[in-house]
């Protein structure tokens, strides 16, 4: 598997701070962050006040609109990132989303698993492996 390509896309692609963990032989297991853009953050918080009828910046506002805004739109841009590179690489990937931090909401963090394998592998078994 050529790693060193898959981390050089995930890179190209505007991810952060990522780091190898460990795995199986044959695997590529890989954390990173997704960062918000000023874009997303102010169509966030824009959604958030002309959709709830929560006071704008309440732990309610942040918890039921805010937050969930922003993971969306982390996971969905994630799950673009991840298709591209296993259709270039012809490689299987699935990754898994942590909910987005209210202490700190300005990335998404990510774990991801690429393989050569054809059989899938499924990655909530590797988090509850490896205990991530």
């Amino acid at each position: 598997m050529v790693k060193n390509e898959i981390i050089k896309a995930l890179k190209e692609k505007g991810v952060s701070d990522i780091e190898e963990i460990k795995y199986k032989r044959g695997y590529l297991l890989v954390k990173f962050f997704y960062d918000f853009d000023d874009d997303e953050i102010s169509a966030a918080r824009t959604y958030s006040n002309e959709e709830g009828t929560y006071e704008s910046e309440t732990e309610e506002w942040f918890k039921e609109l805010y937050l969930p805004y922003l993971y969306d739109i982390s996971l969905d841009n994630v799950e673009e990132y991840i298709e591209e590179i296993t259709e270039e690489y012809e490689i299987q990937g699935q990754f898994v989303a942590y909910d987005v931090d209210i202490n700190n909401p300005t990335f998404g963090e990510f774990l991801a698993i690429f393989s050569e394998d054809e059989e899938e592998v499924d990655i909530d078994e590797v988090v509850e492996e490896l205990d991530l």
